[in-house]
């Protein structure tokens, strides 16, 4: 992108938002619009505070649920951290969820019924165990369907927990650790990756945290500019392509 779009972003969609001190008619506009940005971590982050926000405002309970960790041997904390990131985008550490919000699913669940990954939904119920009041089963009515399943509400799946192993060798010796969570996200905030062939009504981008090419996509998500809003922060470097050595673009004539 060129320097005049970089000053007409800045004076046009630039939106300044302070996560610390926001206003409840903020609120109200953030948890109706798409937040997209690049890093995972953030995200987490960003749909825990979301989920806390909308708890509040519909009066409906927030359940934390926590992956459920098995590993073989006992491990330092810095090998933890290296393969918590392994688990990026797959099975979250911890949801935060709510009767009523929006959730999106992070695997092909049930590819005849159309539910697969990035499918959205709304939370309907969380089921809980009677035995070790664990988390069992999510109800979920699917956004956008037309199918029914015996025993449950039309639109609506039980989805129940998934597992991933992660291995990774840390000097001589294999390390695996298995996870045991839900396999669904928030869908507050949603990554460039996620958001690629969307598009949204109206979305707020993170553009400091990714590069050109990833702000290309967040920036092309809604129908024009007066429904695109961006974080403050950015600069013209985090707009530009940077074409890597040894890679040449051609240009039609």
């Amino acid at each position: 992108m060129s320097e005049s779009d970089y000053a007409f972003l800045k004076e046009h969609c630039q939106l300044g938002v302070d996560f610390n001190a926001v206003t409840e008619e903020q609120k109200e506009w953030l948890l109706r619009t798409k937040i997209v940005m690049s890093k995972n971590a953030m995200r987490y982050k960003w749909n825990k505070v979301l989920a806390g926000w909308y708890s509040a405002k519909s009066g409906e309970c927030l359940h934390i649920i926590n992956s459920i960790d098995q590993l073989a041997t006992t491990i330092t904390p810095q090998i933890q951290k290296d393969l918590c990131s392994e688990f990026n985008g797959i099975l979250q550490p911890t949801l935060s969820l709510v009767i009523g919000m929006p959730v999106t699913v992070l695997k092909n669940l049930y590819k005849y019924l159309k539910v697969n990954n990035g499918s959205e939904g709304i939370l309907r119920d969380v089921l809980y165990d009677a035995t070790n009041n664990q988390p069992k089963a999510l109800m979920i009515e699917m956004i956008d369907a037309d199918f029914e399943v015996e025993g449950l509400p039309r639109n609506t799946i039980l989805v129940q927990r998934d597992t991933t192993t992660c291995q990774k060798i840390f000097g001589k010796a294999k390390v695996a650790w298995k996870r045991h969570q839900f396999p669904i996200t928030e869908a507050f905030c949603i990554t460039d990756y996620k958001v690629q062939g969307l598009t949204l009504p109206s979305a707020l981008v993170r553009l400091g945290d990714g590069n050109g090419v990833s702000a290309y996509v967040k920036l092309s998500r809604t129908k024009n500019r007066e429904t695109t809003r961006i974080l403050d922060g950015f600069t013209l470097k985090d707009l530009t392509i940077v074409i890597p050595d040894g890679y040449k673009v051609r240009v039609k004539e």
